[in-house]
């Protein structure tokens, strides 16, 4: 999720993302004033989704 006070800016970003995914050889910069991360919003490490089989523990031998 990006926020900003600024709605402007926000608008120029999406319009910037989607030009690039349009126009894959196109480059453009942007610069984060800060960040912040809740741990717990994340799993860090590796997620598998398995179906079915018996004994699944989740560890490889």
């Amino acid at each position: 999720m990006v926020t900003s006070r600024n709605p402007h800016h926000l608008d120029q970003l999406v319009g910037r993302i989607s030009h690039a995914i349009e126009n894959p050889g196109a480059e453009f910069q942007v610069t984060v004033d800060s960040i912040t991360i809740n741990p717990q919003s994340y799993y860090f490490g590796d997620n598998v989704n398995m179906y079915g089989g018996t004994g699944n523990v989740g560890m490889a031998s």
